[in-house]
Parts: structure tokens; sequence; C-alpha cells
């Protein structure tokens, strides 16, 4: 026989969103003088909560405070407020601003209950935590602090003396399905493009607006997963790259075959310029292609990732390994120019199919291109050209190409051709001081002297670190004792 068990009556009861409205109207009702109460509610909730509020409290003489900014200092905005009018209950929004930013950079210190980091205290809660008296006695008002599920345990956490004075806290959550559908439509619309054309304040409603989520225990895992993914491309928008990593770690930690996290982990790697790691996270996305929903063969995410491969192999100065990555670009043939891949909504049922008008001549373009590079360095400047030949025949107005194409005929002694090439960047671009700086060095070759120095001058006029090169550039000893070029060097 076992013991008699105790039972919690409110174990299994629901809370009634409609009770928990009422006992926070009848707190504020009867509230006199100084109060802090501390609501819990979706961002997007807050208004119309606010409008309720001030229809059911006719009698109060309500404020709104809406901070839109990261803020160190409360209490002086308040003063200034409260000695221009009467007021008995002050709203106060947007607090998370100033904790938002601690929270991307202490991940986990806070919101999962690992307390034990108390250098990361935001000056805000520092500030409340040490004014609260003077909150009480100079500015006796009802405050009603609206956060976010993750803000508020920062304050419970952070600012204990605080938050001892509340008068009451309540939470009205969002349903899981809502929540769930919320973090659907961020992940699809969570596109960098989009990302770079954001305010700061409008990005710091997104990132706040994911971090939300991210505390919702309603979330299923597949999207919080999404989620990480998601703030780990708006941190990379934002040039916080490596913040960008701890939220992409934190994806890969729920689920290690995703490859969307190995790629934007990659993404971040290459912002901080750590190349050989970058290159890591790329290799392990590949491996994972069969599980990820759009496959890599053949179409455009699989060109634009070996391109971009290549591209890391090429800055490592790996230029053999970064011509085989080009080569598997290029081995790709593909006539199609438009992609097609849906999403399953998994609450409405729905498929939700996108069009990607891709062009993906570019991505060849780009193999070619940056092949010729590779070749160039590695001393095959036959090789280089025909790549460079390649990367013309799809975009012949790339003053760049022109010009390193020239730089590659002038090295196998092709003087002429090589003038040819750097005349025509300069046709696409006059201003591309490298290109003058290029033309004057095949013209010295040529010991065609009058060309070598007005080409050299304009390339000088224009950025005057050519001088210097000038000095010690070997394709300028045939010239280099002849009076004008060096009173040239000298002015």
């Amino acid at each position: 026989m076992t013991s008699a068990r105790v039972i919690d009556w409110d174990e299994d009861v629901a809370a009634d969103p409609g009770e928990d409205y009422d006992s926070l109207v009848r707190s504020l009702q009867y509230k006199r003088g100084f109060g802090l109460f501390f609501v819990c509610c979706a961002t997007e909730n807050e208004e119309a909560l606010i409008q309720k509020l001030q229809s059911d409290l006719t009698r109060k003489k309500i404020e709104i405070m809406d901070l839109k900014e990261p803020i160190t200092n409360l209490y002086s905005l308040v003063e200034e407020r409260y000695h221009q009018q009467a007021i008995d209950i002050l709203f106060i929004r947007g607090l998370a601003y100033s904790l938002s930013d601690y929270e991307l950079q202490t991940f986990g210190k806070i919101t999962e209950n690992q307390y034990d980091d108390f250098t990361a205290i935001p000056a805000i809660l520092n500030h409340l935590n040490q004014q609260r008296e003077r909150f009480r006695d100079n500015l006796p008002l009802c405050y009603v602090f609206f956060l976010p599920r993750f803000a508020l345990r920062y304050v419970i956490k952070r600012a204990p003396d605080f938050f001892d004075w509340r008068s009451g806290n309540w939470e009205f959550p969002i349903d899981a399905k809502l929540a769930n559908n919320k973090a659907f439509w961020i992940y699809i619309n969570g596109d960098f493009d989009r990302y770079k054309m954001l305010s700061a304040e409008q990005q710091r409603q997104e990132t706040l607006a994911i971090q939300e989520l991210l505390y919702d225990d309603s979330l299923n895992k597949k999207w919080r997963i999404n989620l990480f993914i998601t703030i780990g491309k708006l941190l990379i928008t934002t040039q916080t790259p490596e913040i960008a990593l701890t939220y992409l770690q934190k994806a890969i930690e729920l689920e290690p075959d995703n490859s969307n996290a190995w790629f934007y982990r990659w993404h971040a790697l290459d912002k901080l310029g750590k190349h050989e790691e970058a290159i890591i996270a790329y290799d392990q996305a590949f491996k994972l292609q069969s599980k990820h929903r759009l496959k890599y063969t053949n179409n455009y995410y699989y060109l634009y990732a070996w391109n971009k491969k290549g591209t890391e192999l090429l800055k490592s100065r790996k230029y053999e390994t970064s011509i085989k990555a080009y080569d598997r670009v290029l081995s790709l043939n593909s006539d199609k120019n438009e992609y097609f891949y849906a999403w399953d909504d998994p609450l409405e049922g729905l498929t939700i199919t996108y069009d990607i008008s891709i062009n993906i001549e570019l991505e060849y373009y780009k193999a070619w291109y940056n092949r010729g590079i590779a070749l160039g360095n590695l001393g095959e400047y036959e090789k280089a050209i025909a790549s460079y030949d390649r990367a013309l025949e799809i975009n012949p107005d790339n003053h760049y190409v022109w010009d390193n194409r020239g730089i590659a005929l002038a090295k196998l002694n092709r003087y002429e051709e090589a003038i040819n090439s750097h005349q025509k960047a300069l046709a696409i671009n006059p201003n591309d001081e490298g290109a003058y700086y290029n033309l004057a060095c095949a013209y010295a070759l040529q010991q065609n002297l009058p060309l070598a120095l007005k080409n050299l001058q304009q390339a000088i006029n224009l950025d005057s670190k050519y001088q210097d090169m000038a000095k010690t550039d070997s394709d300028f000893d045939l010239i280099r004792d002849h009076p004008q070029f060096q009173a040239l060097l000298k002015n």
C-alpha cells in the first residue's frame, strides 16, 4: 500500500487569462501611491492590453513611457515627466531594449538558470536596485513594467532588491500554436537582404521579437532551432558575428545534423576572418546535404557554396585547392535559372512555395574569375588568361577581369595584348587607379617612357600609394634611371 498522496489542487488548473486580467485591474484600481507591477506579455500584445487597461481604469491618470533604445537611468526620465503633470499610473514599455544586448552577449547565464556570473549585470538593473528608495520617496507613482519573459527573469535575478518591492506580477502568455506560427514566419522572412535594409531600431525590434520567442516554453524544438539560426543571421548582418556563433552553436547542439546551422556558422567565421575554421564548417554542411530540404546538387545553393569555399581557400593562399573548388562549380551544368522549393506549415497544413530567381551564370562567372586569380598566383598564366576569357564571355563589363587579364598577358611578355586589356578596363571604369598603374607597367616593359610616365602619373593622382609601389616594382627597372621617372617619384 502506498502512502497517501498530497494533491496540489492548482497543478492541473490552467491559468485563466480573464481572471488574471481582472486581478491586475483590481490591483491597479485600489493601489494608492508607490507600487511596482510587472506584466509579462508578448510585445505585439502590449498595445491592446494597455488600451484595455486605460478603458477600465478611467479614474486613474495614466501616462505611457515608451523606451525605444537602451537606457541606464530611468529615474531622471520619470522625474522630468512627474514634475510636468499629475500621474497615478505610469506604464513603462521597452525596458527590454536595455537588457537585450546583455542577453545576446551572455546567452545562457540568465535565461537558463545559470546565475553564477554576476559580472553580467546590465547598468539599468544596477540603477533600479540603487534608486528604489528614491523612486518610492520622491516619485510615488504606480509603475507598471511590460516585459517579455527573458527580461522579467533578468529583473528577478539581477535586480532582486527592486523586484522584492513588487506589488505583484502577471503573465499573459501567447497561445502555443500562435507562438510556433510566429516563429515560422520570422524564420521564413529572416533573409540577409531584408536584415541589411533595417534601421538600428528595427534591428533591435527584430532581435527582441526572436528573444521573446526563444524563451517561450510552448515553442517546439524545431522552431527553437530555426530561431537560433535566424538570430544568428541577424547578428551577422549587424556586424556581431562572434555573438552570432553562440546562437548557431546552440542550434548545432540541439540538432548536430542541421546543415543550415553549419552553413551560417561558416558565414560568421568568414566575417571574423577565420578562414580555416570557415572551411571546416563548410565541409560539414556538405556532408549533411542529403538531410537538407533544398538539395545542393546541381542548384544555386550548391554552386554558391563551392564558390565561397574556393574563395576561402584563395584568401588562405591555398591556390591549388581553391582551383579544385572552382572546378567543382564549373563541372556542374545547369540551364535552369529558377528554382522552387516548399516549406510545410506544421500548424496550418499549408505548403508555401517560393520562386527563387537565380542567375546561375553569375556563379559560373565568379568561379572562372577567381580561378584565374588562383592560376595567376601559381604562375599558370596561359590557363589564367583562358579562365578570364570565359568569365568575360559571361560578363564583358567587369574592369577588374580585364585588368587582371592584362597582368597575366604581361607576365607572358605579350605586352600589346596586355595594354589592350588594361585599356578596356579603363574604358569601363576611367577611375580604376590599379588599371592605370598596370598599364604604366606594361608600357615600361616596352620601354615606352612617355606613356609609362603618363599612366603612372594618373595612378598616383588617384592614389598616392602607387608612388611608393613604383620605387621597388621591377616592372619599371628598364626606365628606372631616367631623370623623368626619378623626378616623378620624388615629386
